[in-house]
C-alpha cells in the first residue's frame, strides 16, 4: 500500500539506500508495517544517513542504487558549482578603492 514500510522493502535515505530488514517502534516492540507518521527503528541501511534525510521506497535494488548514484552527483555539482562561485570572486575584475570623505 501507498505510504507504508514493510521488512524487504528497499529504501533510499538521503544518499544511502538498503533493503528494511527489521523494524522497531519507539518502546521497542517489532513491526510487521509502519503507517505514515509512525516513528520507528529500522536496520538494513548500507550507511549511517544524515539526520533530516527523506526516506523514498524504491521498487528493486537497481532502483535504490540509481536514485543514489544521482543524488551523489546532484550533490557533487552543487559543490563544484559553489566552488567555481568562490574561485569567480576571487579573480573578479573590480578593485576596491580607497576613498577618505571629509564631511562638517
Amino acid at each position: 500500500d501507498c505510504g507504508s514500510l514493510r521488512p524487504t522493502d528497499y529504501v533510499v535515505v538521503g544518499n544511502t539506500w538498503g533493503r528494511v530488514r527489521t523494524m522497531q517502534d519507539e518502546s521497542g516492540q517489532k513491526l510487521g508495517e509502519a503507517l505514515p507518521g509512525t516513528p520507528l527503528r529500522f536496520s538494513g541501511l548500507r550507511d549511517l544517513p544524515s539526520a533530516g534525510d527523506e526516506l523514498l521506497v524504491v521498487d528493486s535494488e537497481a532502483r535504490a542504487k540509481e536514485v543514489c548514484e544521482f543524488r551523489r552527483n546532484r550533490a557533487e555539482a552543487a559543490a563544484a558549482a559553489v566552488a567555481q562561485a568562490r574561485r569567480g570572486k576571487r579573480k573578479s575584475s573590480v578593485k576596491p578603492v580607497p576613498v577618505l570623505v571629509k564631511a562638517d
